[in-house]
C-alpha cells in the first residue's frame, strides 16, 4: 500500500499486484517475451533458460555457451549480459513492440 497524504487527509491507495490486476500480469508476461525476442535477435546464439513474471516485474535467465567466431576462428568464451548489452536488448525491444 501507498500512503498519498495531502494537506488534510491521510488516503491510502491499493497498488496493483499480479494478485489483483489481470493486466498488470499480462504486460509483465508479454514483456518478458518481447525480452527474450530481443535478446536472440541480437545475440542468436543465446539460450533462454527460464523467465517467468515476478512479483516486481519479470526476468530472464539465459546461457551463453562458448562459440568460435566463424570469421577469425578465437573462441569466444561463455559470458553474461553486461549494462552495454542492456541498452541494446532495450532498443531491440522497443524496435519488436513499434512493429506491432
Amino acid at each position: 500500500k501507498q500512503q498519498n497524504a495531502g494537506p488534510d487527509d491521510d488516503v491510502q491507495e491499493d497498488l496493483p499486484t499480479n494478485d489483483n490486476d489481470d493486466e498488470l500480469l499480462r504486460i509483465r508476461h508479454s514483456s518478458a517475451h518481447v525480452m527474450a525476442m530481443a535478446v536472440q535477435n541480437i545475440y542468436p546464439e543465446a539460450q533462454v533458460t527460464i523467465g517467468p513474471w515476478i512479483d516486481n516485474g519479470f526476468y530472464y535467465d539465459f546461457y551463453f555457451p562458448e562459440t568460435t567466431d566463424p570469421e577469425t576462428g578465437e573462441t569466444i568464451e561463455a559470458r553474461k549480459l553486461t549494462e552495454q548489452d542492456l541498452k541494446k536488448v532495450k532498443k531491440e525491444m522497443d524496435k519488436i513492440i513499434s512493429k506491432n
